[in-house]
């Protein structure tokens, strides 16, 4: 349509540029509506060339139907979806947020059908006839018999997988606020049960593309947690060691007669 309408606007323009003509008889009786051609009447008023008729494309109109045209073809392909930053540079983070997640939840239905239906089969039978032809090494024995997921790694998967970002900022503002809350109130912050922070950490850091090297795993993480834990530990016996020991030296220098306290305390343990 957009293709047929240029030709109209470009032919009405060649017209009324160069119009056909009509001249006196003597040259030819072919009647050409091109641009350009001249047409031979056999009217003797016409002594000299001049237009066959005139030409005023609505130039205007035409344009209006065209850009419309191209409008409906760029909301076929959510042009108007990926350039809506042009339209207000100056936005607060949140507000760009809110215009990513509504223009990926209008893209999602999109993005999904050309996964499920076009890009998956494409890889799911690319990597089958790979590894029948021995292209591919095995596999190692933490994955051996599991099943292949695919997941794509480009801007716009990119992109999609942020939008799960919102919720987890949401829920995390959420759990903290009302902890803080209350702990201020006296109450001790037992909403903090219901966060997974291990599981929030490994799910921001999915939709967010971090490298997984950046990403310390769960056996890395327990170990961590034991050392730390065996680390506080000792510090506790050895400040239980330090007070103790303190103790004794005040019941040491406590004098109650010709004996200590410490030497008192002992002989009632041991019964003298």
């Amino acid at each position: 349509m957009l293709q047929s309408e240029q030709a109209s606007k470009l032919k009405g323009l060649q017209k009324m540029i160069e119009p056909p003509l009509v001249g006196p008889p003597g040259y030819n009786r072919k009647v050409s509506h091109l641009p350009g051609a001249l047409n031979i009447a056999d009217d003797s008023s016409a002594s000299s060339l001049k237009p066959m008729y005139e030409i005023k494309p609505a130039i205007a109109e035409m344009m209006a139907e065209i850009n419309d045209v191209r409008q409906q073809i760029r909301a076929g392909f959510f042009n108007d979806l990926f350039l809506m930053m042009l339209e207000r540079p100056q936005m607060t983070a949140t507000e760009v947020a809110q215009r990513h997640e509504e223009k990926l939840l209008a893209l999602g239905p999109v993005i999904e059908n050309q996964m499920d239906e076009f890009l998956d089969p494409i890889v799911t039978r690319t990597w089958e006839v790979a590894n029948a032809a021995g292209m591919v090494p095995p596999p190692p024995q933490e994955i051996e018999g599991q099943a292949m997921k695919i997941e794509y790694i480009s801007i716009l998967a990119q992109l999609q997988k942020l939008v799960g970002t919102n919720t987890i900022n949401a829920f995390s503002q959420f759990v903290f606020g009302v902890s803080a809350a209350m702990v201020a109130s006296g109450r001790p912050p037992d909403i903090l049960d219901k966060f997974n922070s291990d599981e929030a950490a490994d799910e921001y850091s999915i939709m967010t593309g971090v490298p997984p090297n950046m990403v310390n795993s769960a056996e890395e993480v327990a170990q961590i947690r034991a050392q730390r834990a065996q680390q506080q530990q000792a510090m506790m016996q050895a400040q239980a060691m330090q007070q103790g020991s303190e103790v004794a030296r005040n019941l040491a220098q406590a004098k109650t007669g010709d004996e200590s306290a410490l030497t008192q305390l002992q002989d009632s343990m041991e019964g003298r």
